[in-house]
């Protein structure tokens, strides 16, 4: 269904001429006559009644003359909208859980003071689906930790992520600790960043996780930990405030692997709106933790 089409219907309906609608929209007689048959055939029925007067709405026409002005309605009202606020839009935004509880509450409420008519749609993922969600167009803005390896992404660094690893003892000897093979790891299933960063860095030491316990939920992964079910690798300032109430203990990972970038994402393909191009923005200057 074309908006233009719908425009012929109606001013078709109003005249009762393909000729004088024609001529009303600035437009040849034939192309009219064609658009609207054709869309009598794709419909299956007849919208107009033809005869040597001019043409009346069908049964069927009258029902379907009501539907295309209320779309048509709701069309102008939107344009409308548009032409009178031009900050208006949608922006879905997919985050990983990390970073929704740490860096985007600030992010989006400067961006939500300075463009209050855009609508935002947040919704979480790890780090290779909010970058499938980039290609299949499901969202304007990801984040994502690690690198990122794509000529139809565009990505801004926001900042280094620190992780650690975190446990409910101290531990004086990692290798040990890790060596010991009863271990076990807690994490997010395939597919985070900081996953594959703690098997990168466990292959590198040729330690073999045995045991594996995936976790979609940081909370979940925190109080696991804390009950004695094993160990995780997070980044250092989502869970700063249960070191510092020593419900956990954190210990550094080698330089190699305790920093991993967090990245701001979009379509190169992607036509930036002027909200669009301040979101960036915002997330340039918004103080990071480091």
């Amino acid at each position: 269904m074309e908006i233009s089409t719908l425009k012929m219907f109606v001013k078709v309906a109003e005249l009762k001429s393909f000729s004088k609608a024609a001529t009303a929209l600035d437009i040849a007689q034939s192309y009219v006559s064609t658009r609207i048959h054709q869309y009598e055939k794709e419909l299956g029925t007849e919208l107009f009644i033809r005869h040597n007067k001019g043409v009346e709405l069908s049964a069927q026409g009258i029902i379907f003359l009501d539907y295309a002005n209320r779309i048509l309605s709701m069309v102008d009202e939107a344009e409308s909208m548009l032409r009178q606020n031009s900050n208006a839009g949608l922006l879905r935004i997919s985050t990983m859980q990390s970073t929704a509880q740490t860096y985007l509450p600030a992010i989006l409420s400067e961006f939500h003071k300075q463009f209050p008519e855009y609508k935002l749609r947040i919704s979480t993922s790890n780090a290779a689906m909010n970058i499938e969600k980039l290609f299949r167009y499901e969202a304007e803005f990801v984040y994502v930790a690690g690198y990122i390896d794509s000529k139809d992404i565009s990505s801004v660094k926001l900042t280094d992520e620190k992780l650690v690893l975190i446990s409910n003892q101290r531990i004086n000897n990692l290798q040990e600790f890790l060596s010991a093979g009863n271990t076990t790891l807690l994490a997010f299933p395939s597919g985070c960043a900081y996953r594959k960063q703690t098997e990168n860095w466990l292959a590198e030491q040729k330690l073999i996780i045995k045991n594996i316990i995936e976790c979609d939920s940081i909370p979940a992964i925190l109080s696991s930990v804390t009950a004695g079910m094993g160990y995780a690798v997070l980044p250092q300032n989502l869970v700063v405030e249960h070191i510092r109430n020593e419900f956990l203990y954190a210990h550094e990972l080698p330089k190699k692997y305790s920093l991993i970038p967090l990245n701001l994402c979009y379509r190169k393909d992607m036509k930036l709106s002027e909200g669009m191009k301040k979101y960036i923005e915002i997330n340039k200057k918004i103080p990071f933790i480091r």
